[in-house]
């Protein structure tokens, strides 16, 4: 029986109590925030040396309550000295949309002081302001900084606007060279495909992409196409054109396909709108807001662009029967398969939408997330904003809640004045 035991206490050895030396070891190797969380949650002595682990790390979780899916709003932290010494200006907070409240416990290294030109899958996305090279940044690695960074290939525009830039004698901020950044996929989970970067540049915001592994990017120009906003729907991208057409961008082979699939969407155009496209989650509902802007010429120094309303429309299939066309890098045509309608309600639904990927969720599944709603953040970015940008004087007050039905719009995060100079925040689905 002793025999037996034996054999089947081998076979099943008690993980629960491995050596500390051996856990910490196993642990020390664990940078996302989330492994770390998950390491915790395995039992009681293992939730015990994540908790050593977090404090070497300098995070507390007295205070840390936020759910998985819900976007939260990456805002700066005042700059301030710590009791280390350290300056704070590097650091990043994070804003909870369903509680009001700032999460003290967790400031996020985000050495950067340029705006961030996209936040997807829990990563952020820079543009580097001299070389054009684009780094992919995820917060939510701690302890080695290396982990949550991917350095891209720079844009080959750079040494050109250098040029210029020089020749007129004036500034040119390349965090605003780039309109919209997305990715295809989380690039620490995503399958043996990889994954891909596509984004609105310049001042003709033609669509550009990376794929991983590649040497350089790819560059697709539609006819006369101005586009405002990109998701990764299914298998391809859809982009939204200043006339609310929506395209189909499939990237995957040598020669990319681009289609037009939509009809363009009635009502305000101009430099008064911009345009955003948002899946549902279950990926059976495609939605098109358009924001509607205006300008405030109320300060000396810089006019303020404030969001008055918001026009939602629904994709849905068409009961005639239309034509139309598109091309790309590749050649392809298309036909209108698909209409807008204008609704009054989402029902169930949140849009959080500005320079992050634009996401829908649930508010049923996130406790005080109004329903019917879009939550909004300052995204101002057109030609001028590559030579002068928009918050360097006034800041970024364009933020708030949009209720789709009454019309109206609440606050939510208010920026405290000594942060005026500093770049916008954005929304960011953390990876935890």
């Amino acid at each position: 029986m002793s025999s037996s035991s034996s054999s089947s206490t081998s076979a099943n050895p008690d993980w629960a109590w491995l050596p500390e030396n051996t856990l910490f070891l196993i642990i020390s190797h664990l940078f996302l925030l989330s492994d770390i969380f998950s390491f915790g949650s395995v039992c009681s002595n293992w939730h015990s040396i994540s908790k050593h682990r977090l404090k070497t790390l300098n995070i507390s979780t007295n205070n840390i309550f936020f759910k998985k899916g819900l976007p939260l709003l990456l805002i700066p932290t005042t700059p301030t000295t710590d009791s280390d010494g350290e300056n704070t200006e590097n650091t990043r907070s994070l804003y909870n949309p369903a509680t009001g409240a700032t999460i003290s416990d967790l400031n996020l290294s985000v050495p950067y002081n340029n705006r961030c030109i996209g936040s997807s899958h829990g990563w952020l996305i820079f543009i580097e302001n001299v070389s054009f090279s684009v780094t992919l940044f995820n917060p939510f690695y701690f302890g080695n900084s290396k982990a949550g960074t991917i350095k891209l290939p720079p844009f080959q525009e750079a040494g050109v606007v250098r040029q210029m830039t020089q020749a007129f004698e004036c500034d040119f901020f390349s965090d605003y060279f780039i309109c919209k950044a997305i990715l295809s996929a989380d690039p620490c989970s995503c399958n043996d495909d990889g994954y891909i970067v596509m984004v609105i540049q310049g001042d003709e915001r033609r669509l550009s992409y990376y794929k991983s592994g590649d040497a350089a990017w790819t560059y697709i120009q539609p006819d006369q196409q101005v586009f405002f906003d990109i998701i990764y729907h299914q298998t391809y991208f859809l982009g939204v054109n200043f006339w609310g057409e929506v395209y189909t961008c499939d990237v995957k082979s040598n020669t990319p396909t681009f289609m037009r699939v939509t009809e363009s969407v009635p009502g305000p155009l101009g430099e008064t709108t911009r345009r955003y496209i948002v899946g549902s989650p279950d990926g059976c509902t495609l939605l098109q807001a358009v924001r509607l802007v205006h300008t405030c010429h109320c300060t000396e120094n810089d006019p303020i662009i404030g969001t008055s309303a918001f026009n939602v429309y629904r994709m849905q299939a068409k009961t005639g029967t239309g034509t139309g066309t598109g091309t790309g890098t590749g050649t392809g045509t298309g036909t209108d398969l698909f209409e807008w309608v204008p609704v009054n309600s989402i029902e169930d639904g949140a849009l959080f939408l500005g320079d992050n990927y634009s996401t829908f969720v649930k508010p049923s599944e996130f406790k005080n997330i109004i329903s019917n709603s879009i939550y909004f953040t300052s995204d101002y970015h057109d030609v001028s904003a590559m030579y002068h940008k928009p918050y360097q004087f006034g800041g970024y007050k364009d933020n708030g809640i949009f209720l789709i039905k009454d019309n109206m719009i609440l606050n939510h995060y208010v920026s405290p004045p000594e942060n005026k100079n500093l770049p916008p925040p954005i929304w960011i689905l953390p990876t935890i």
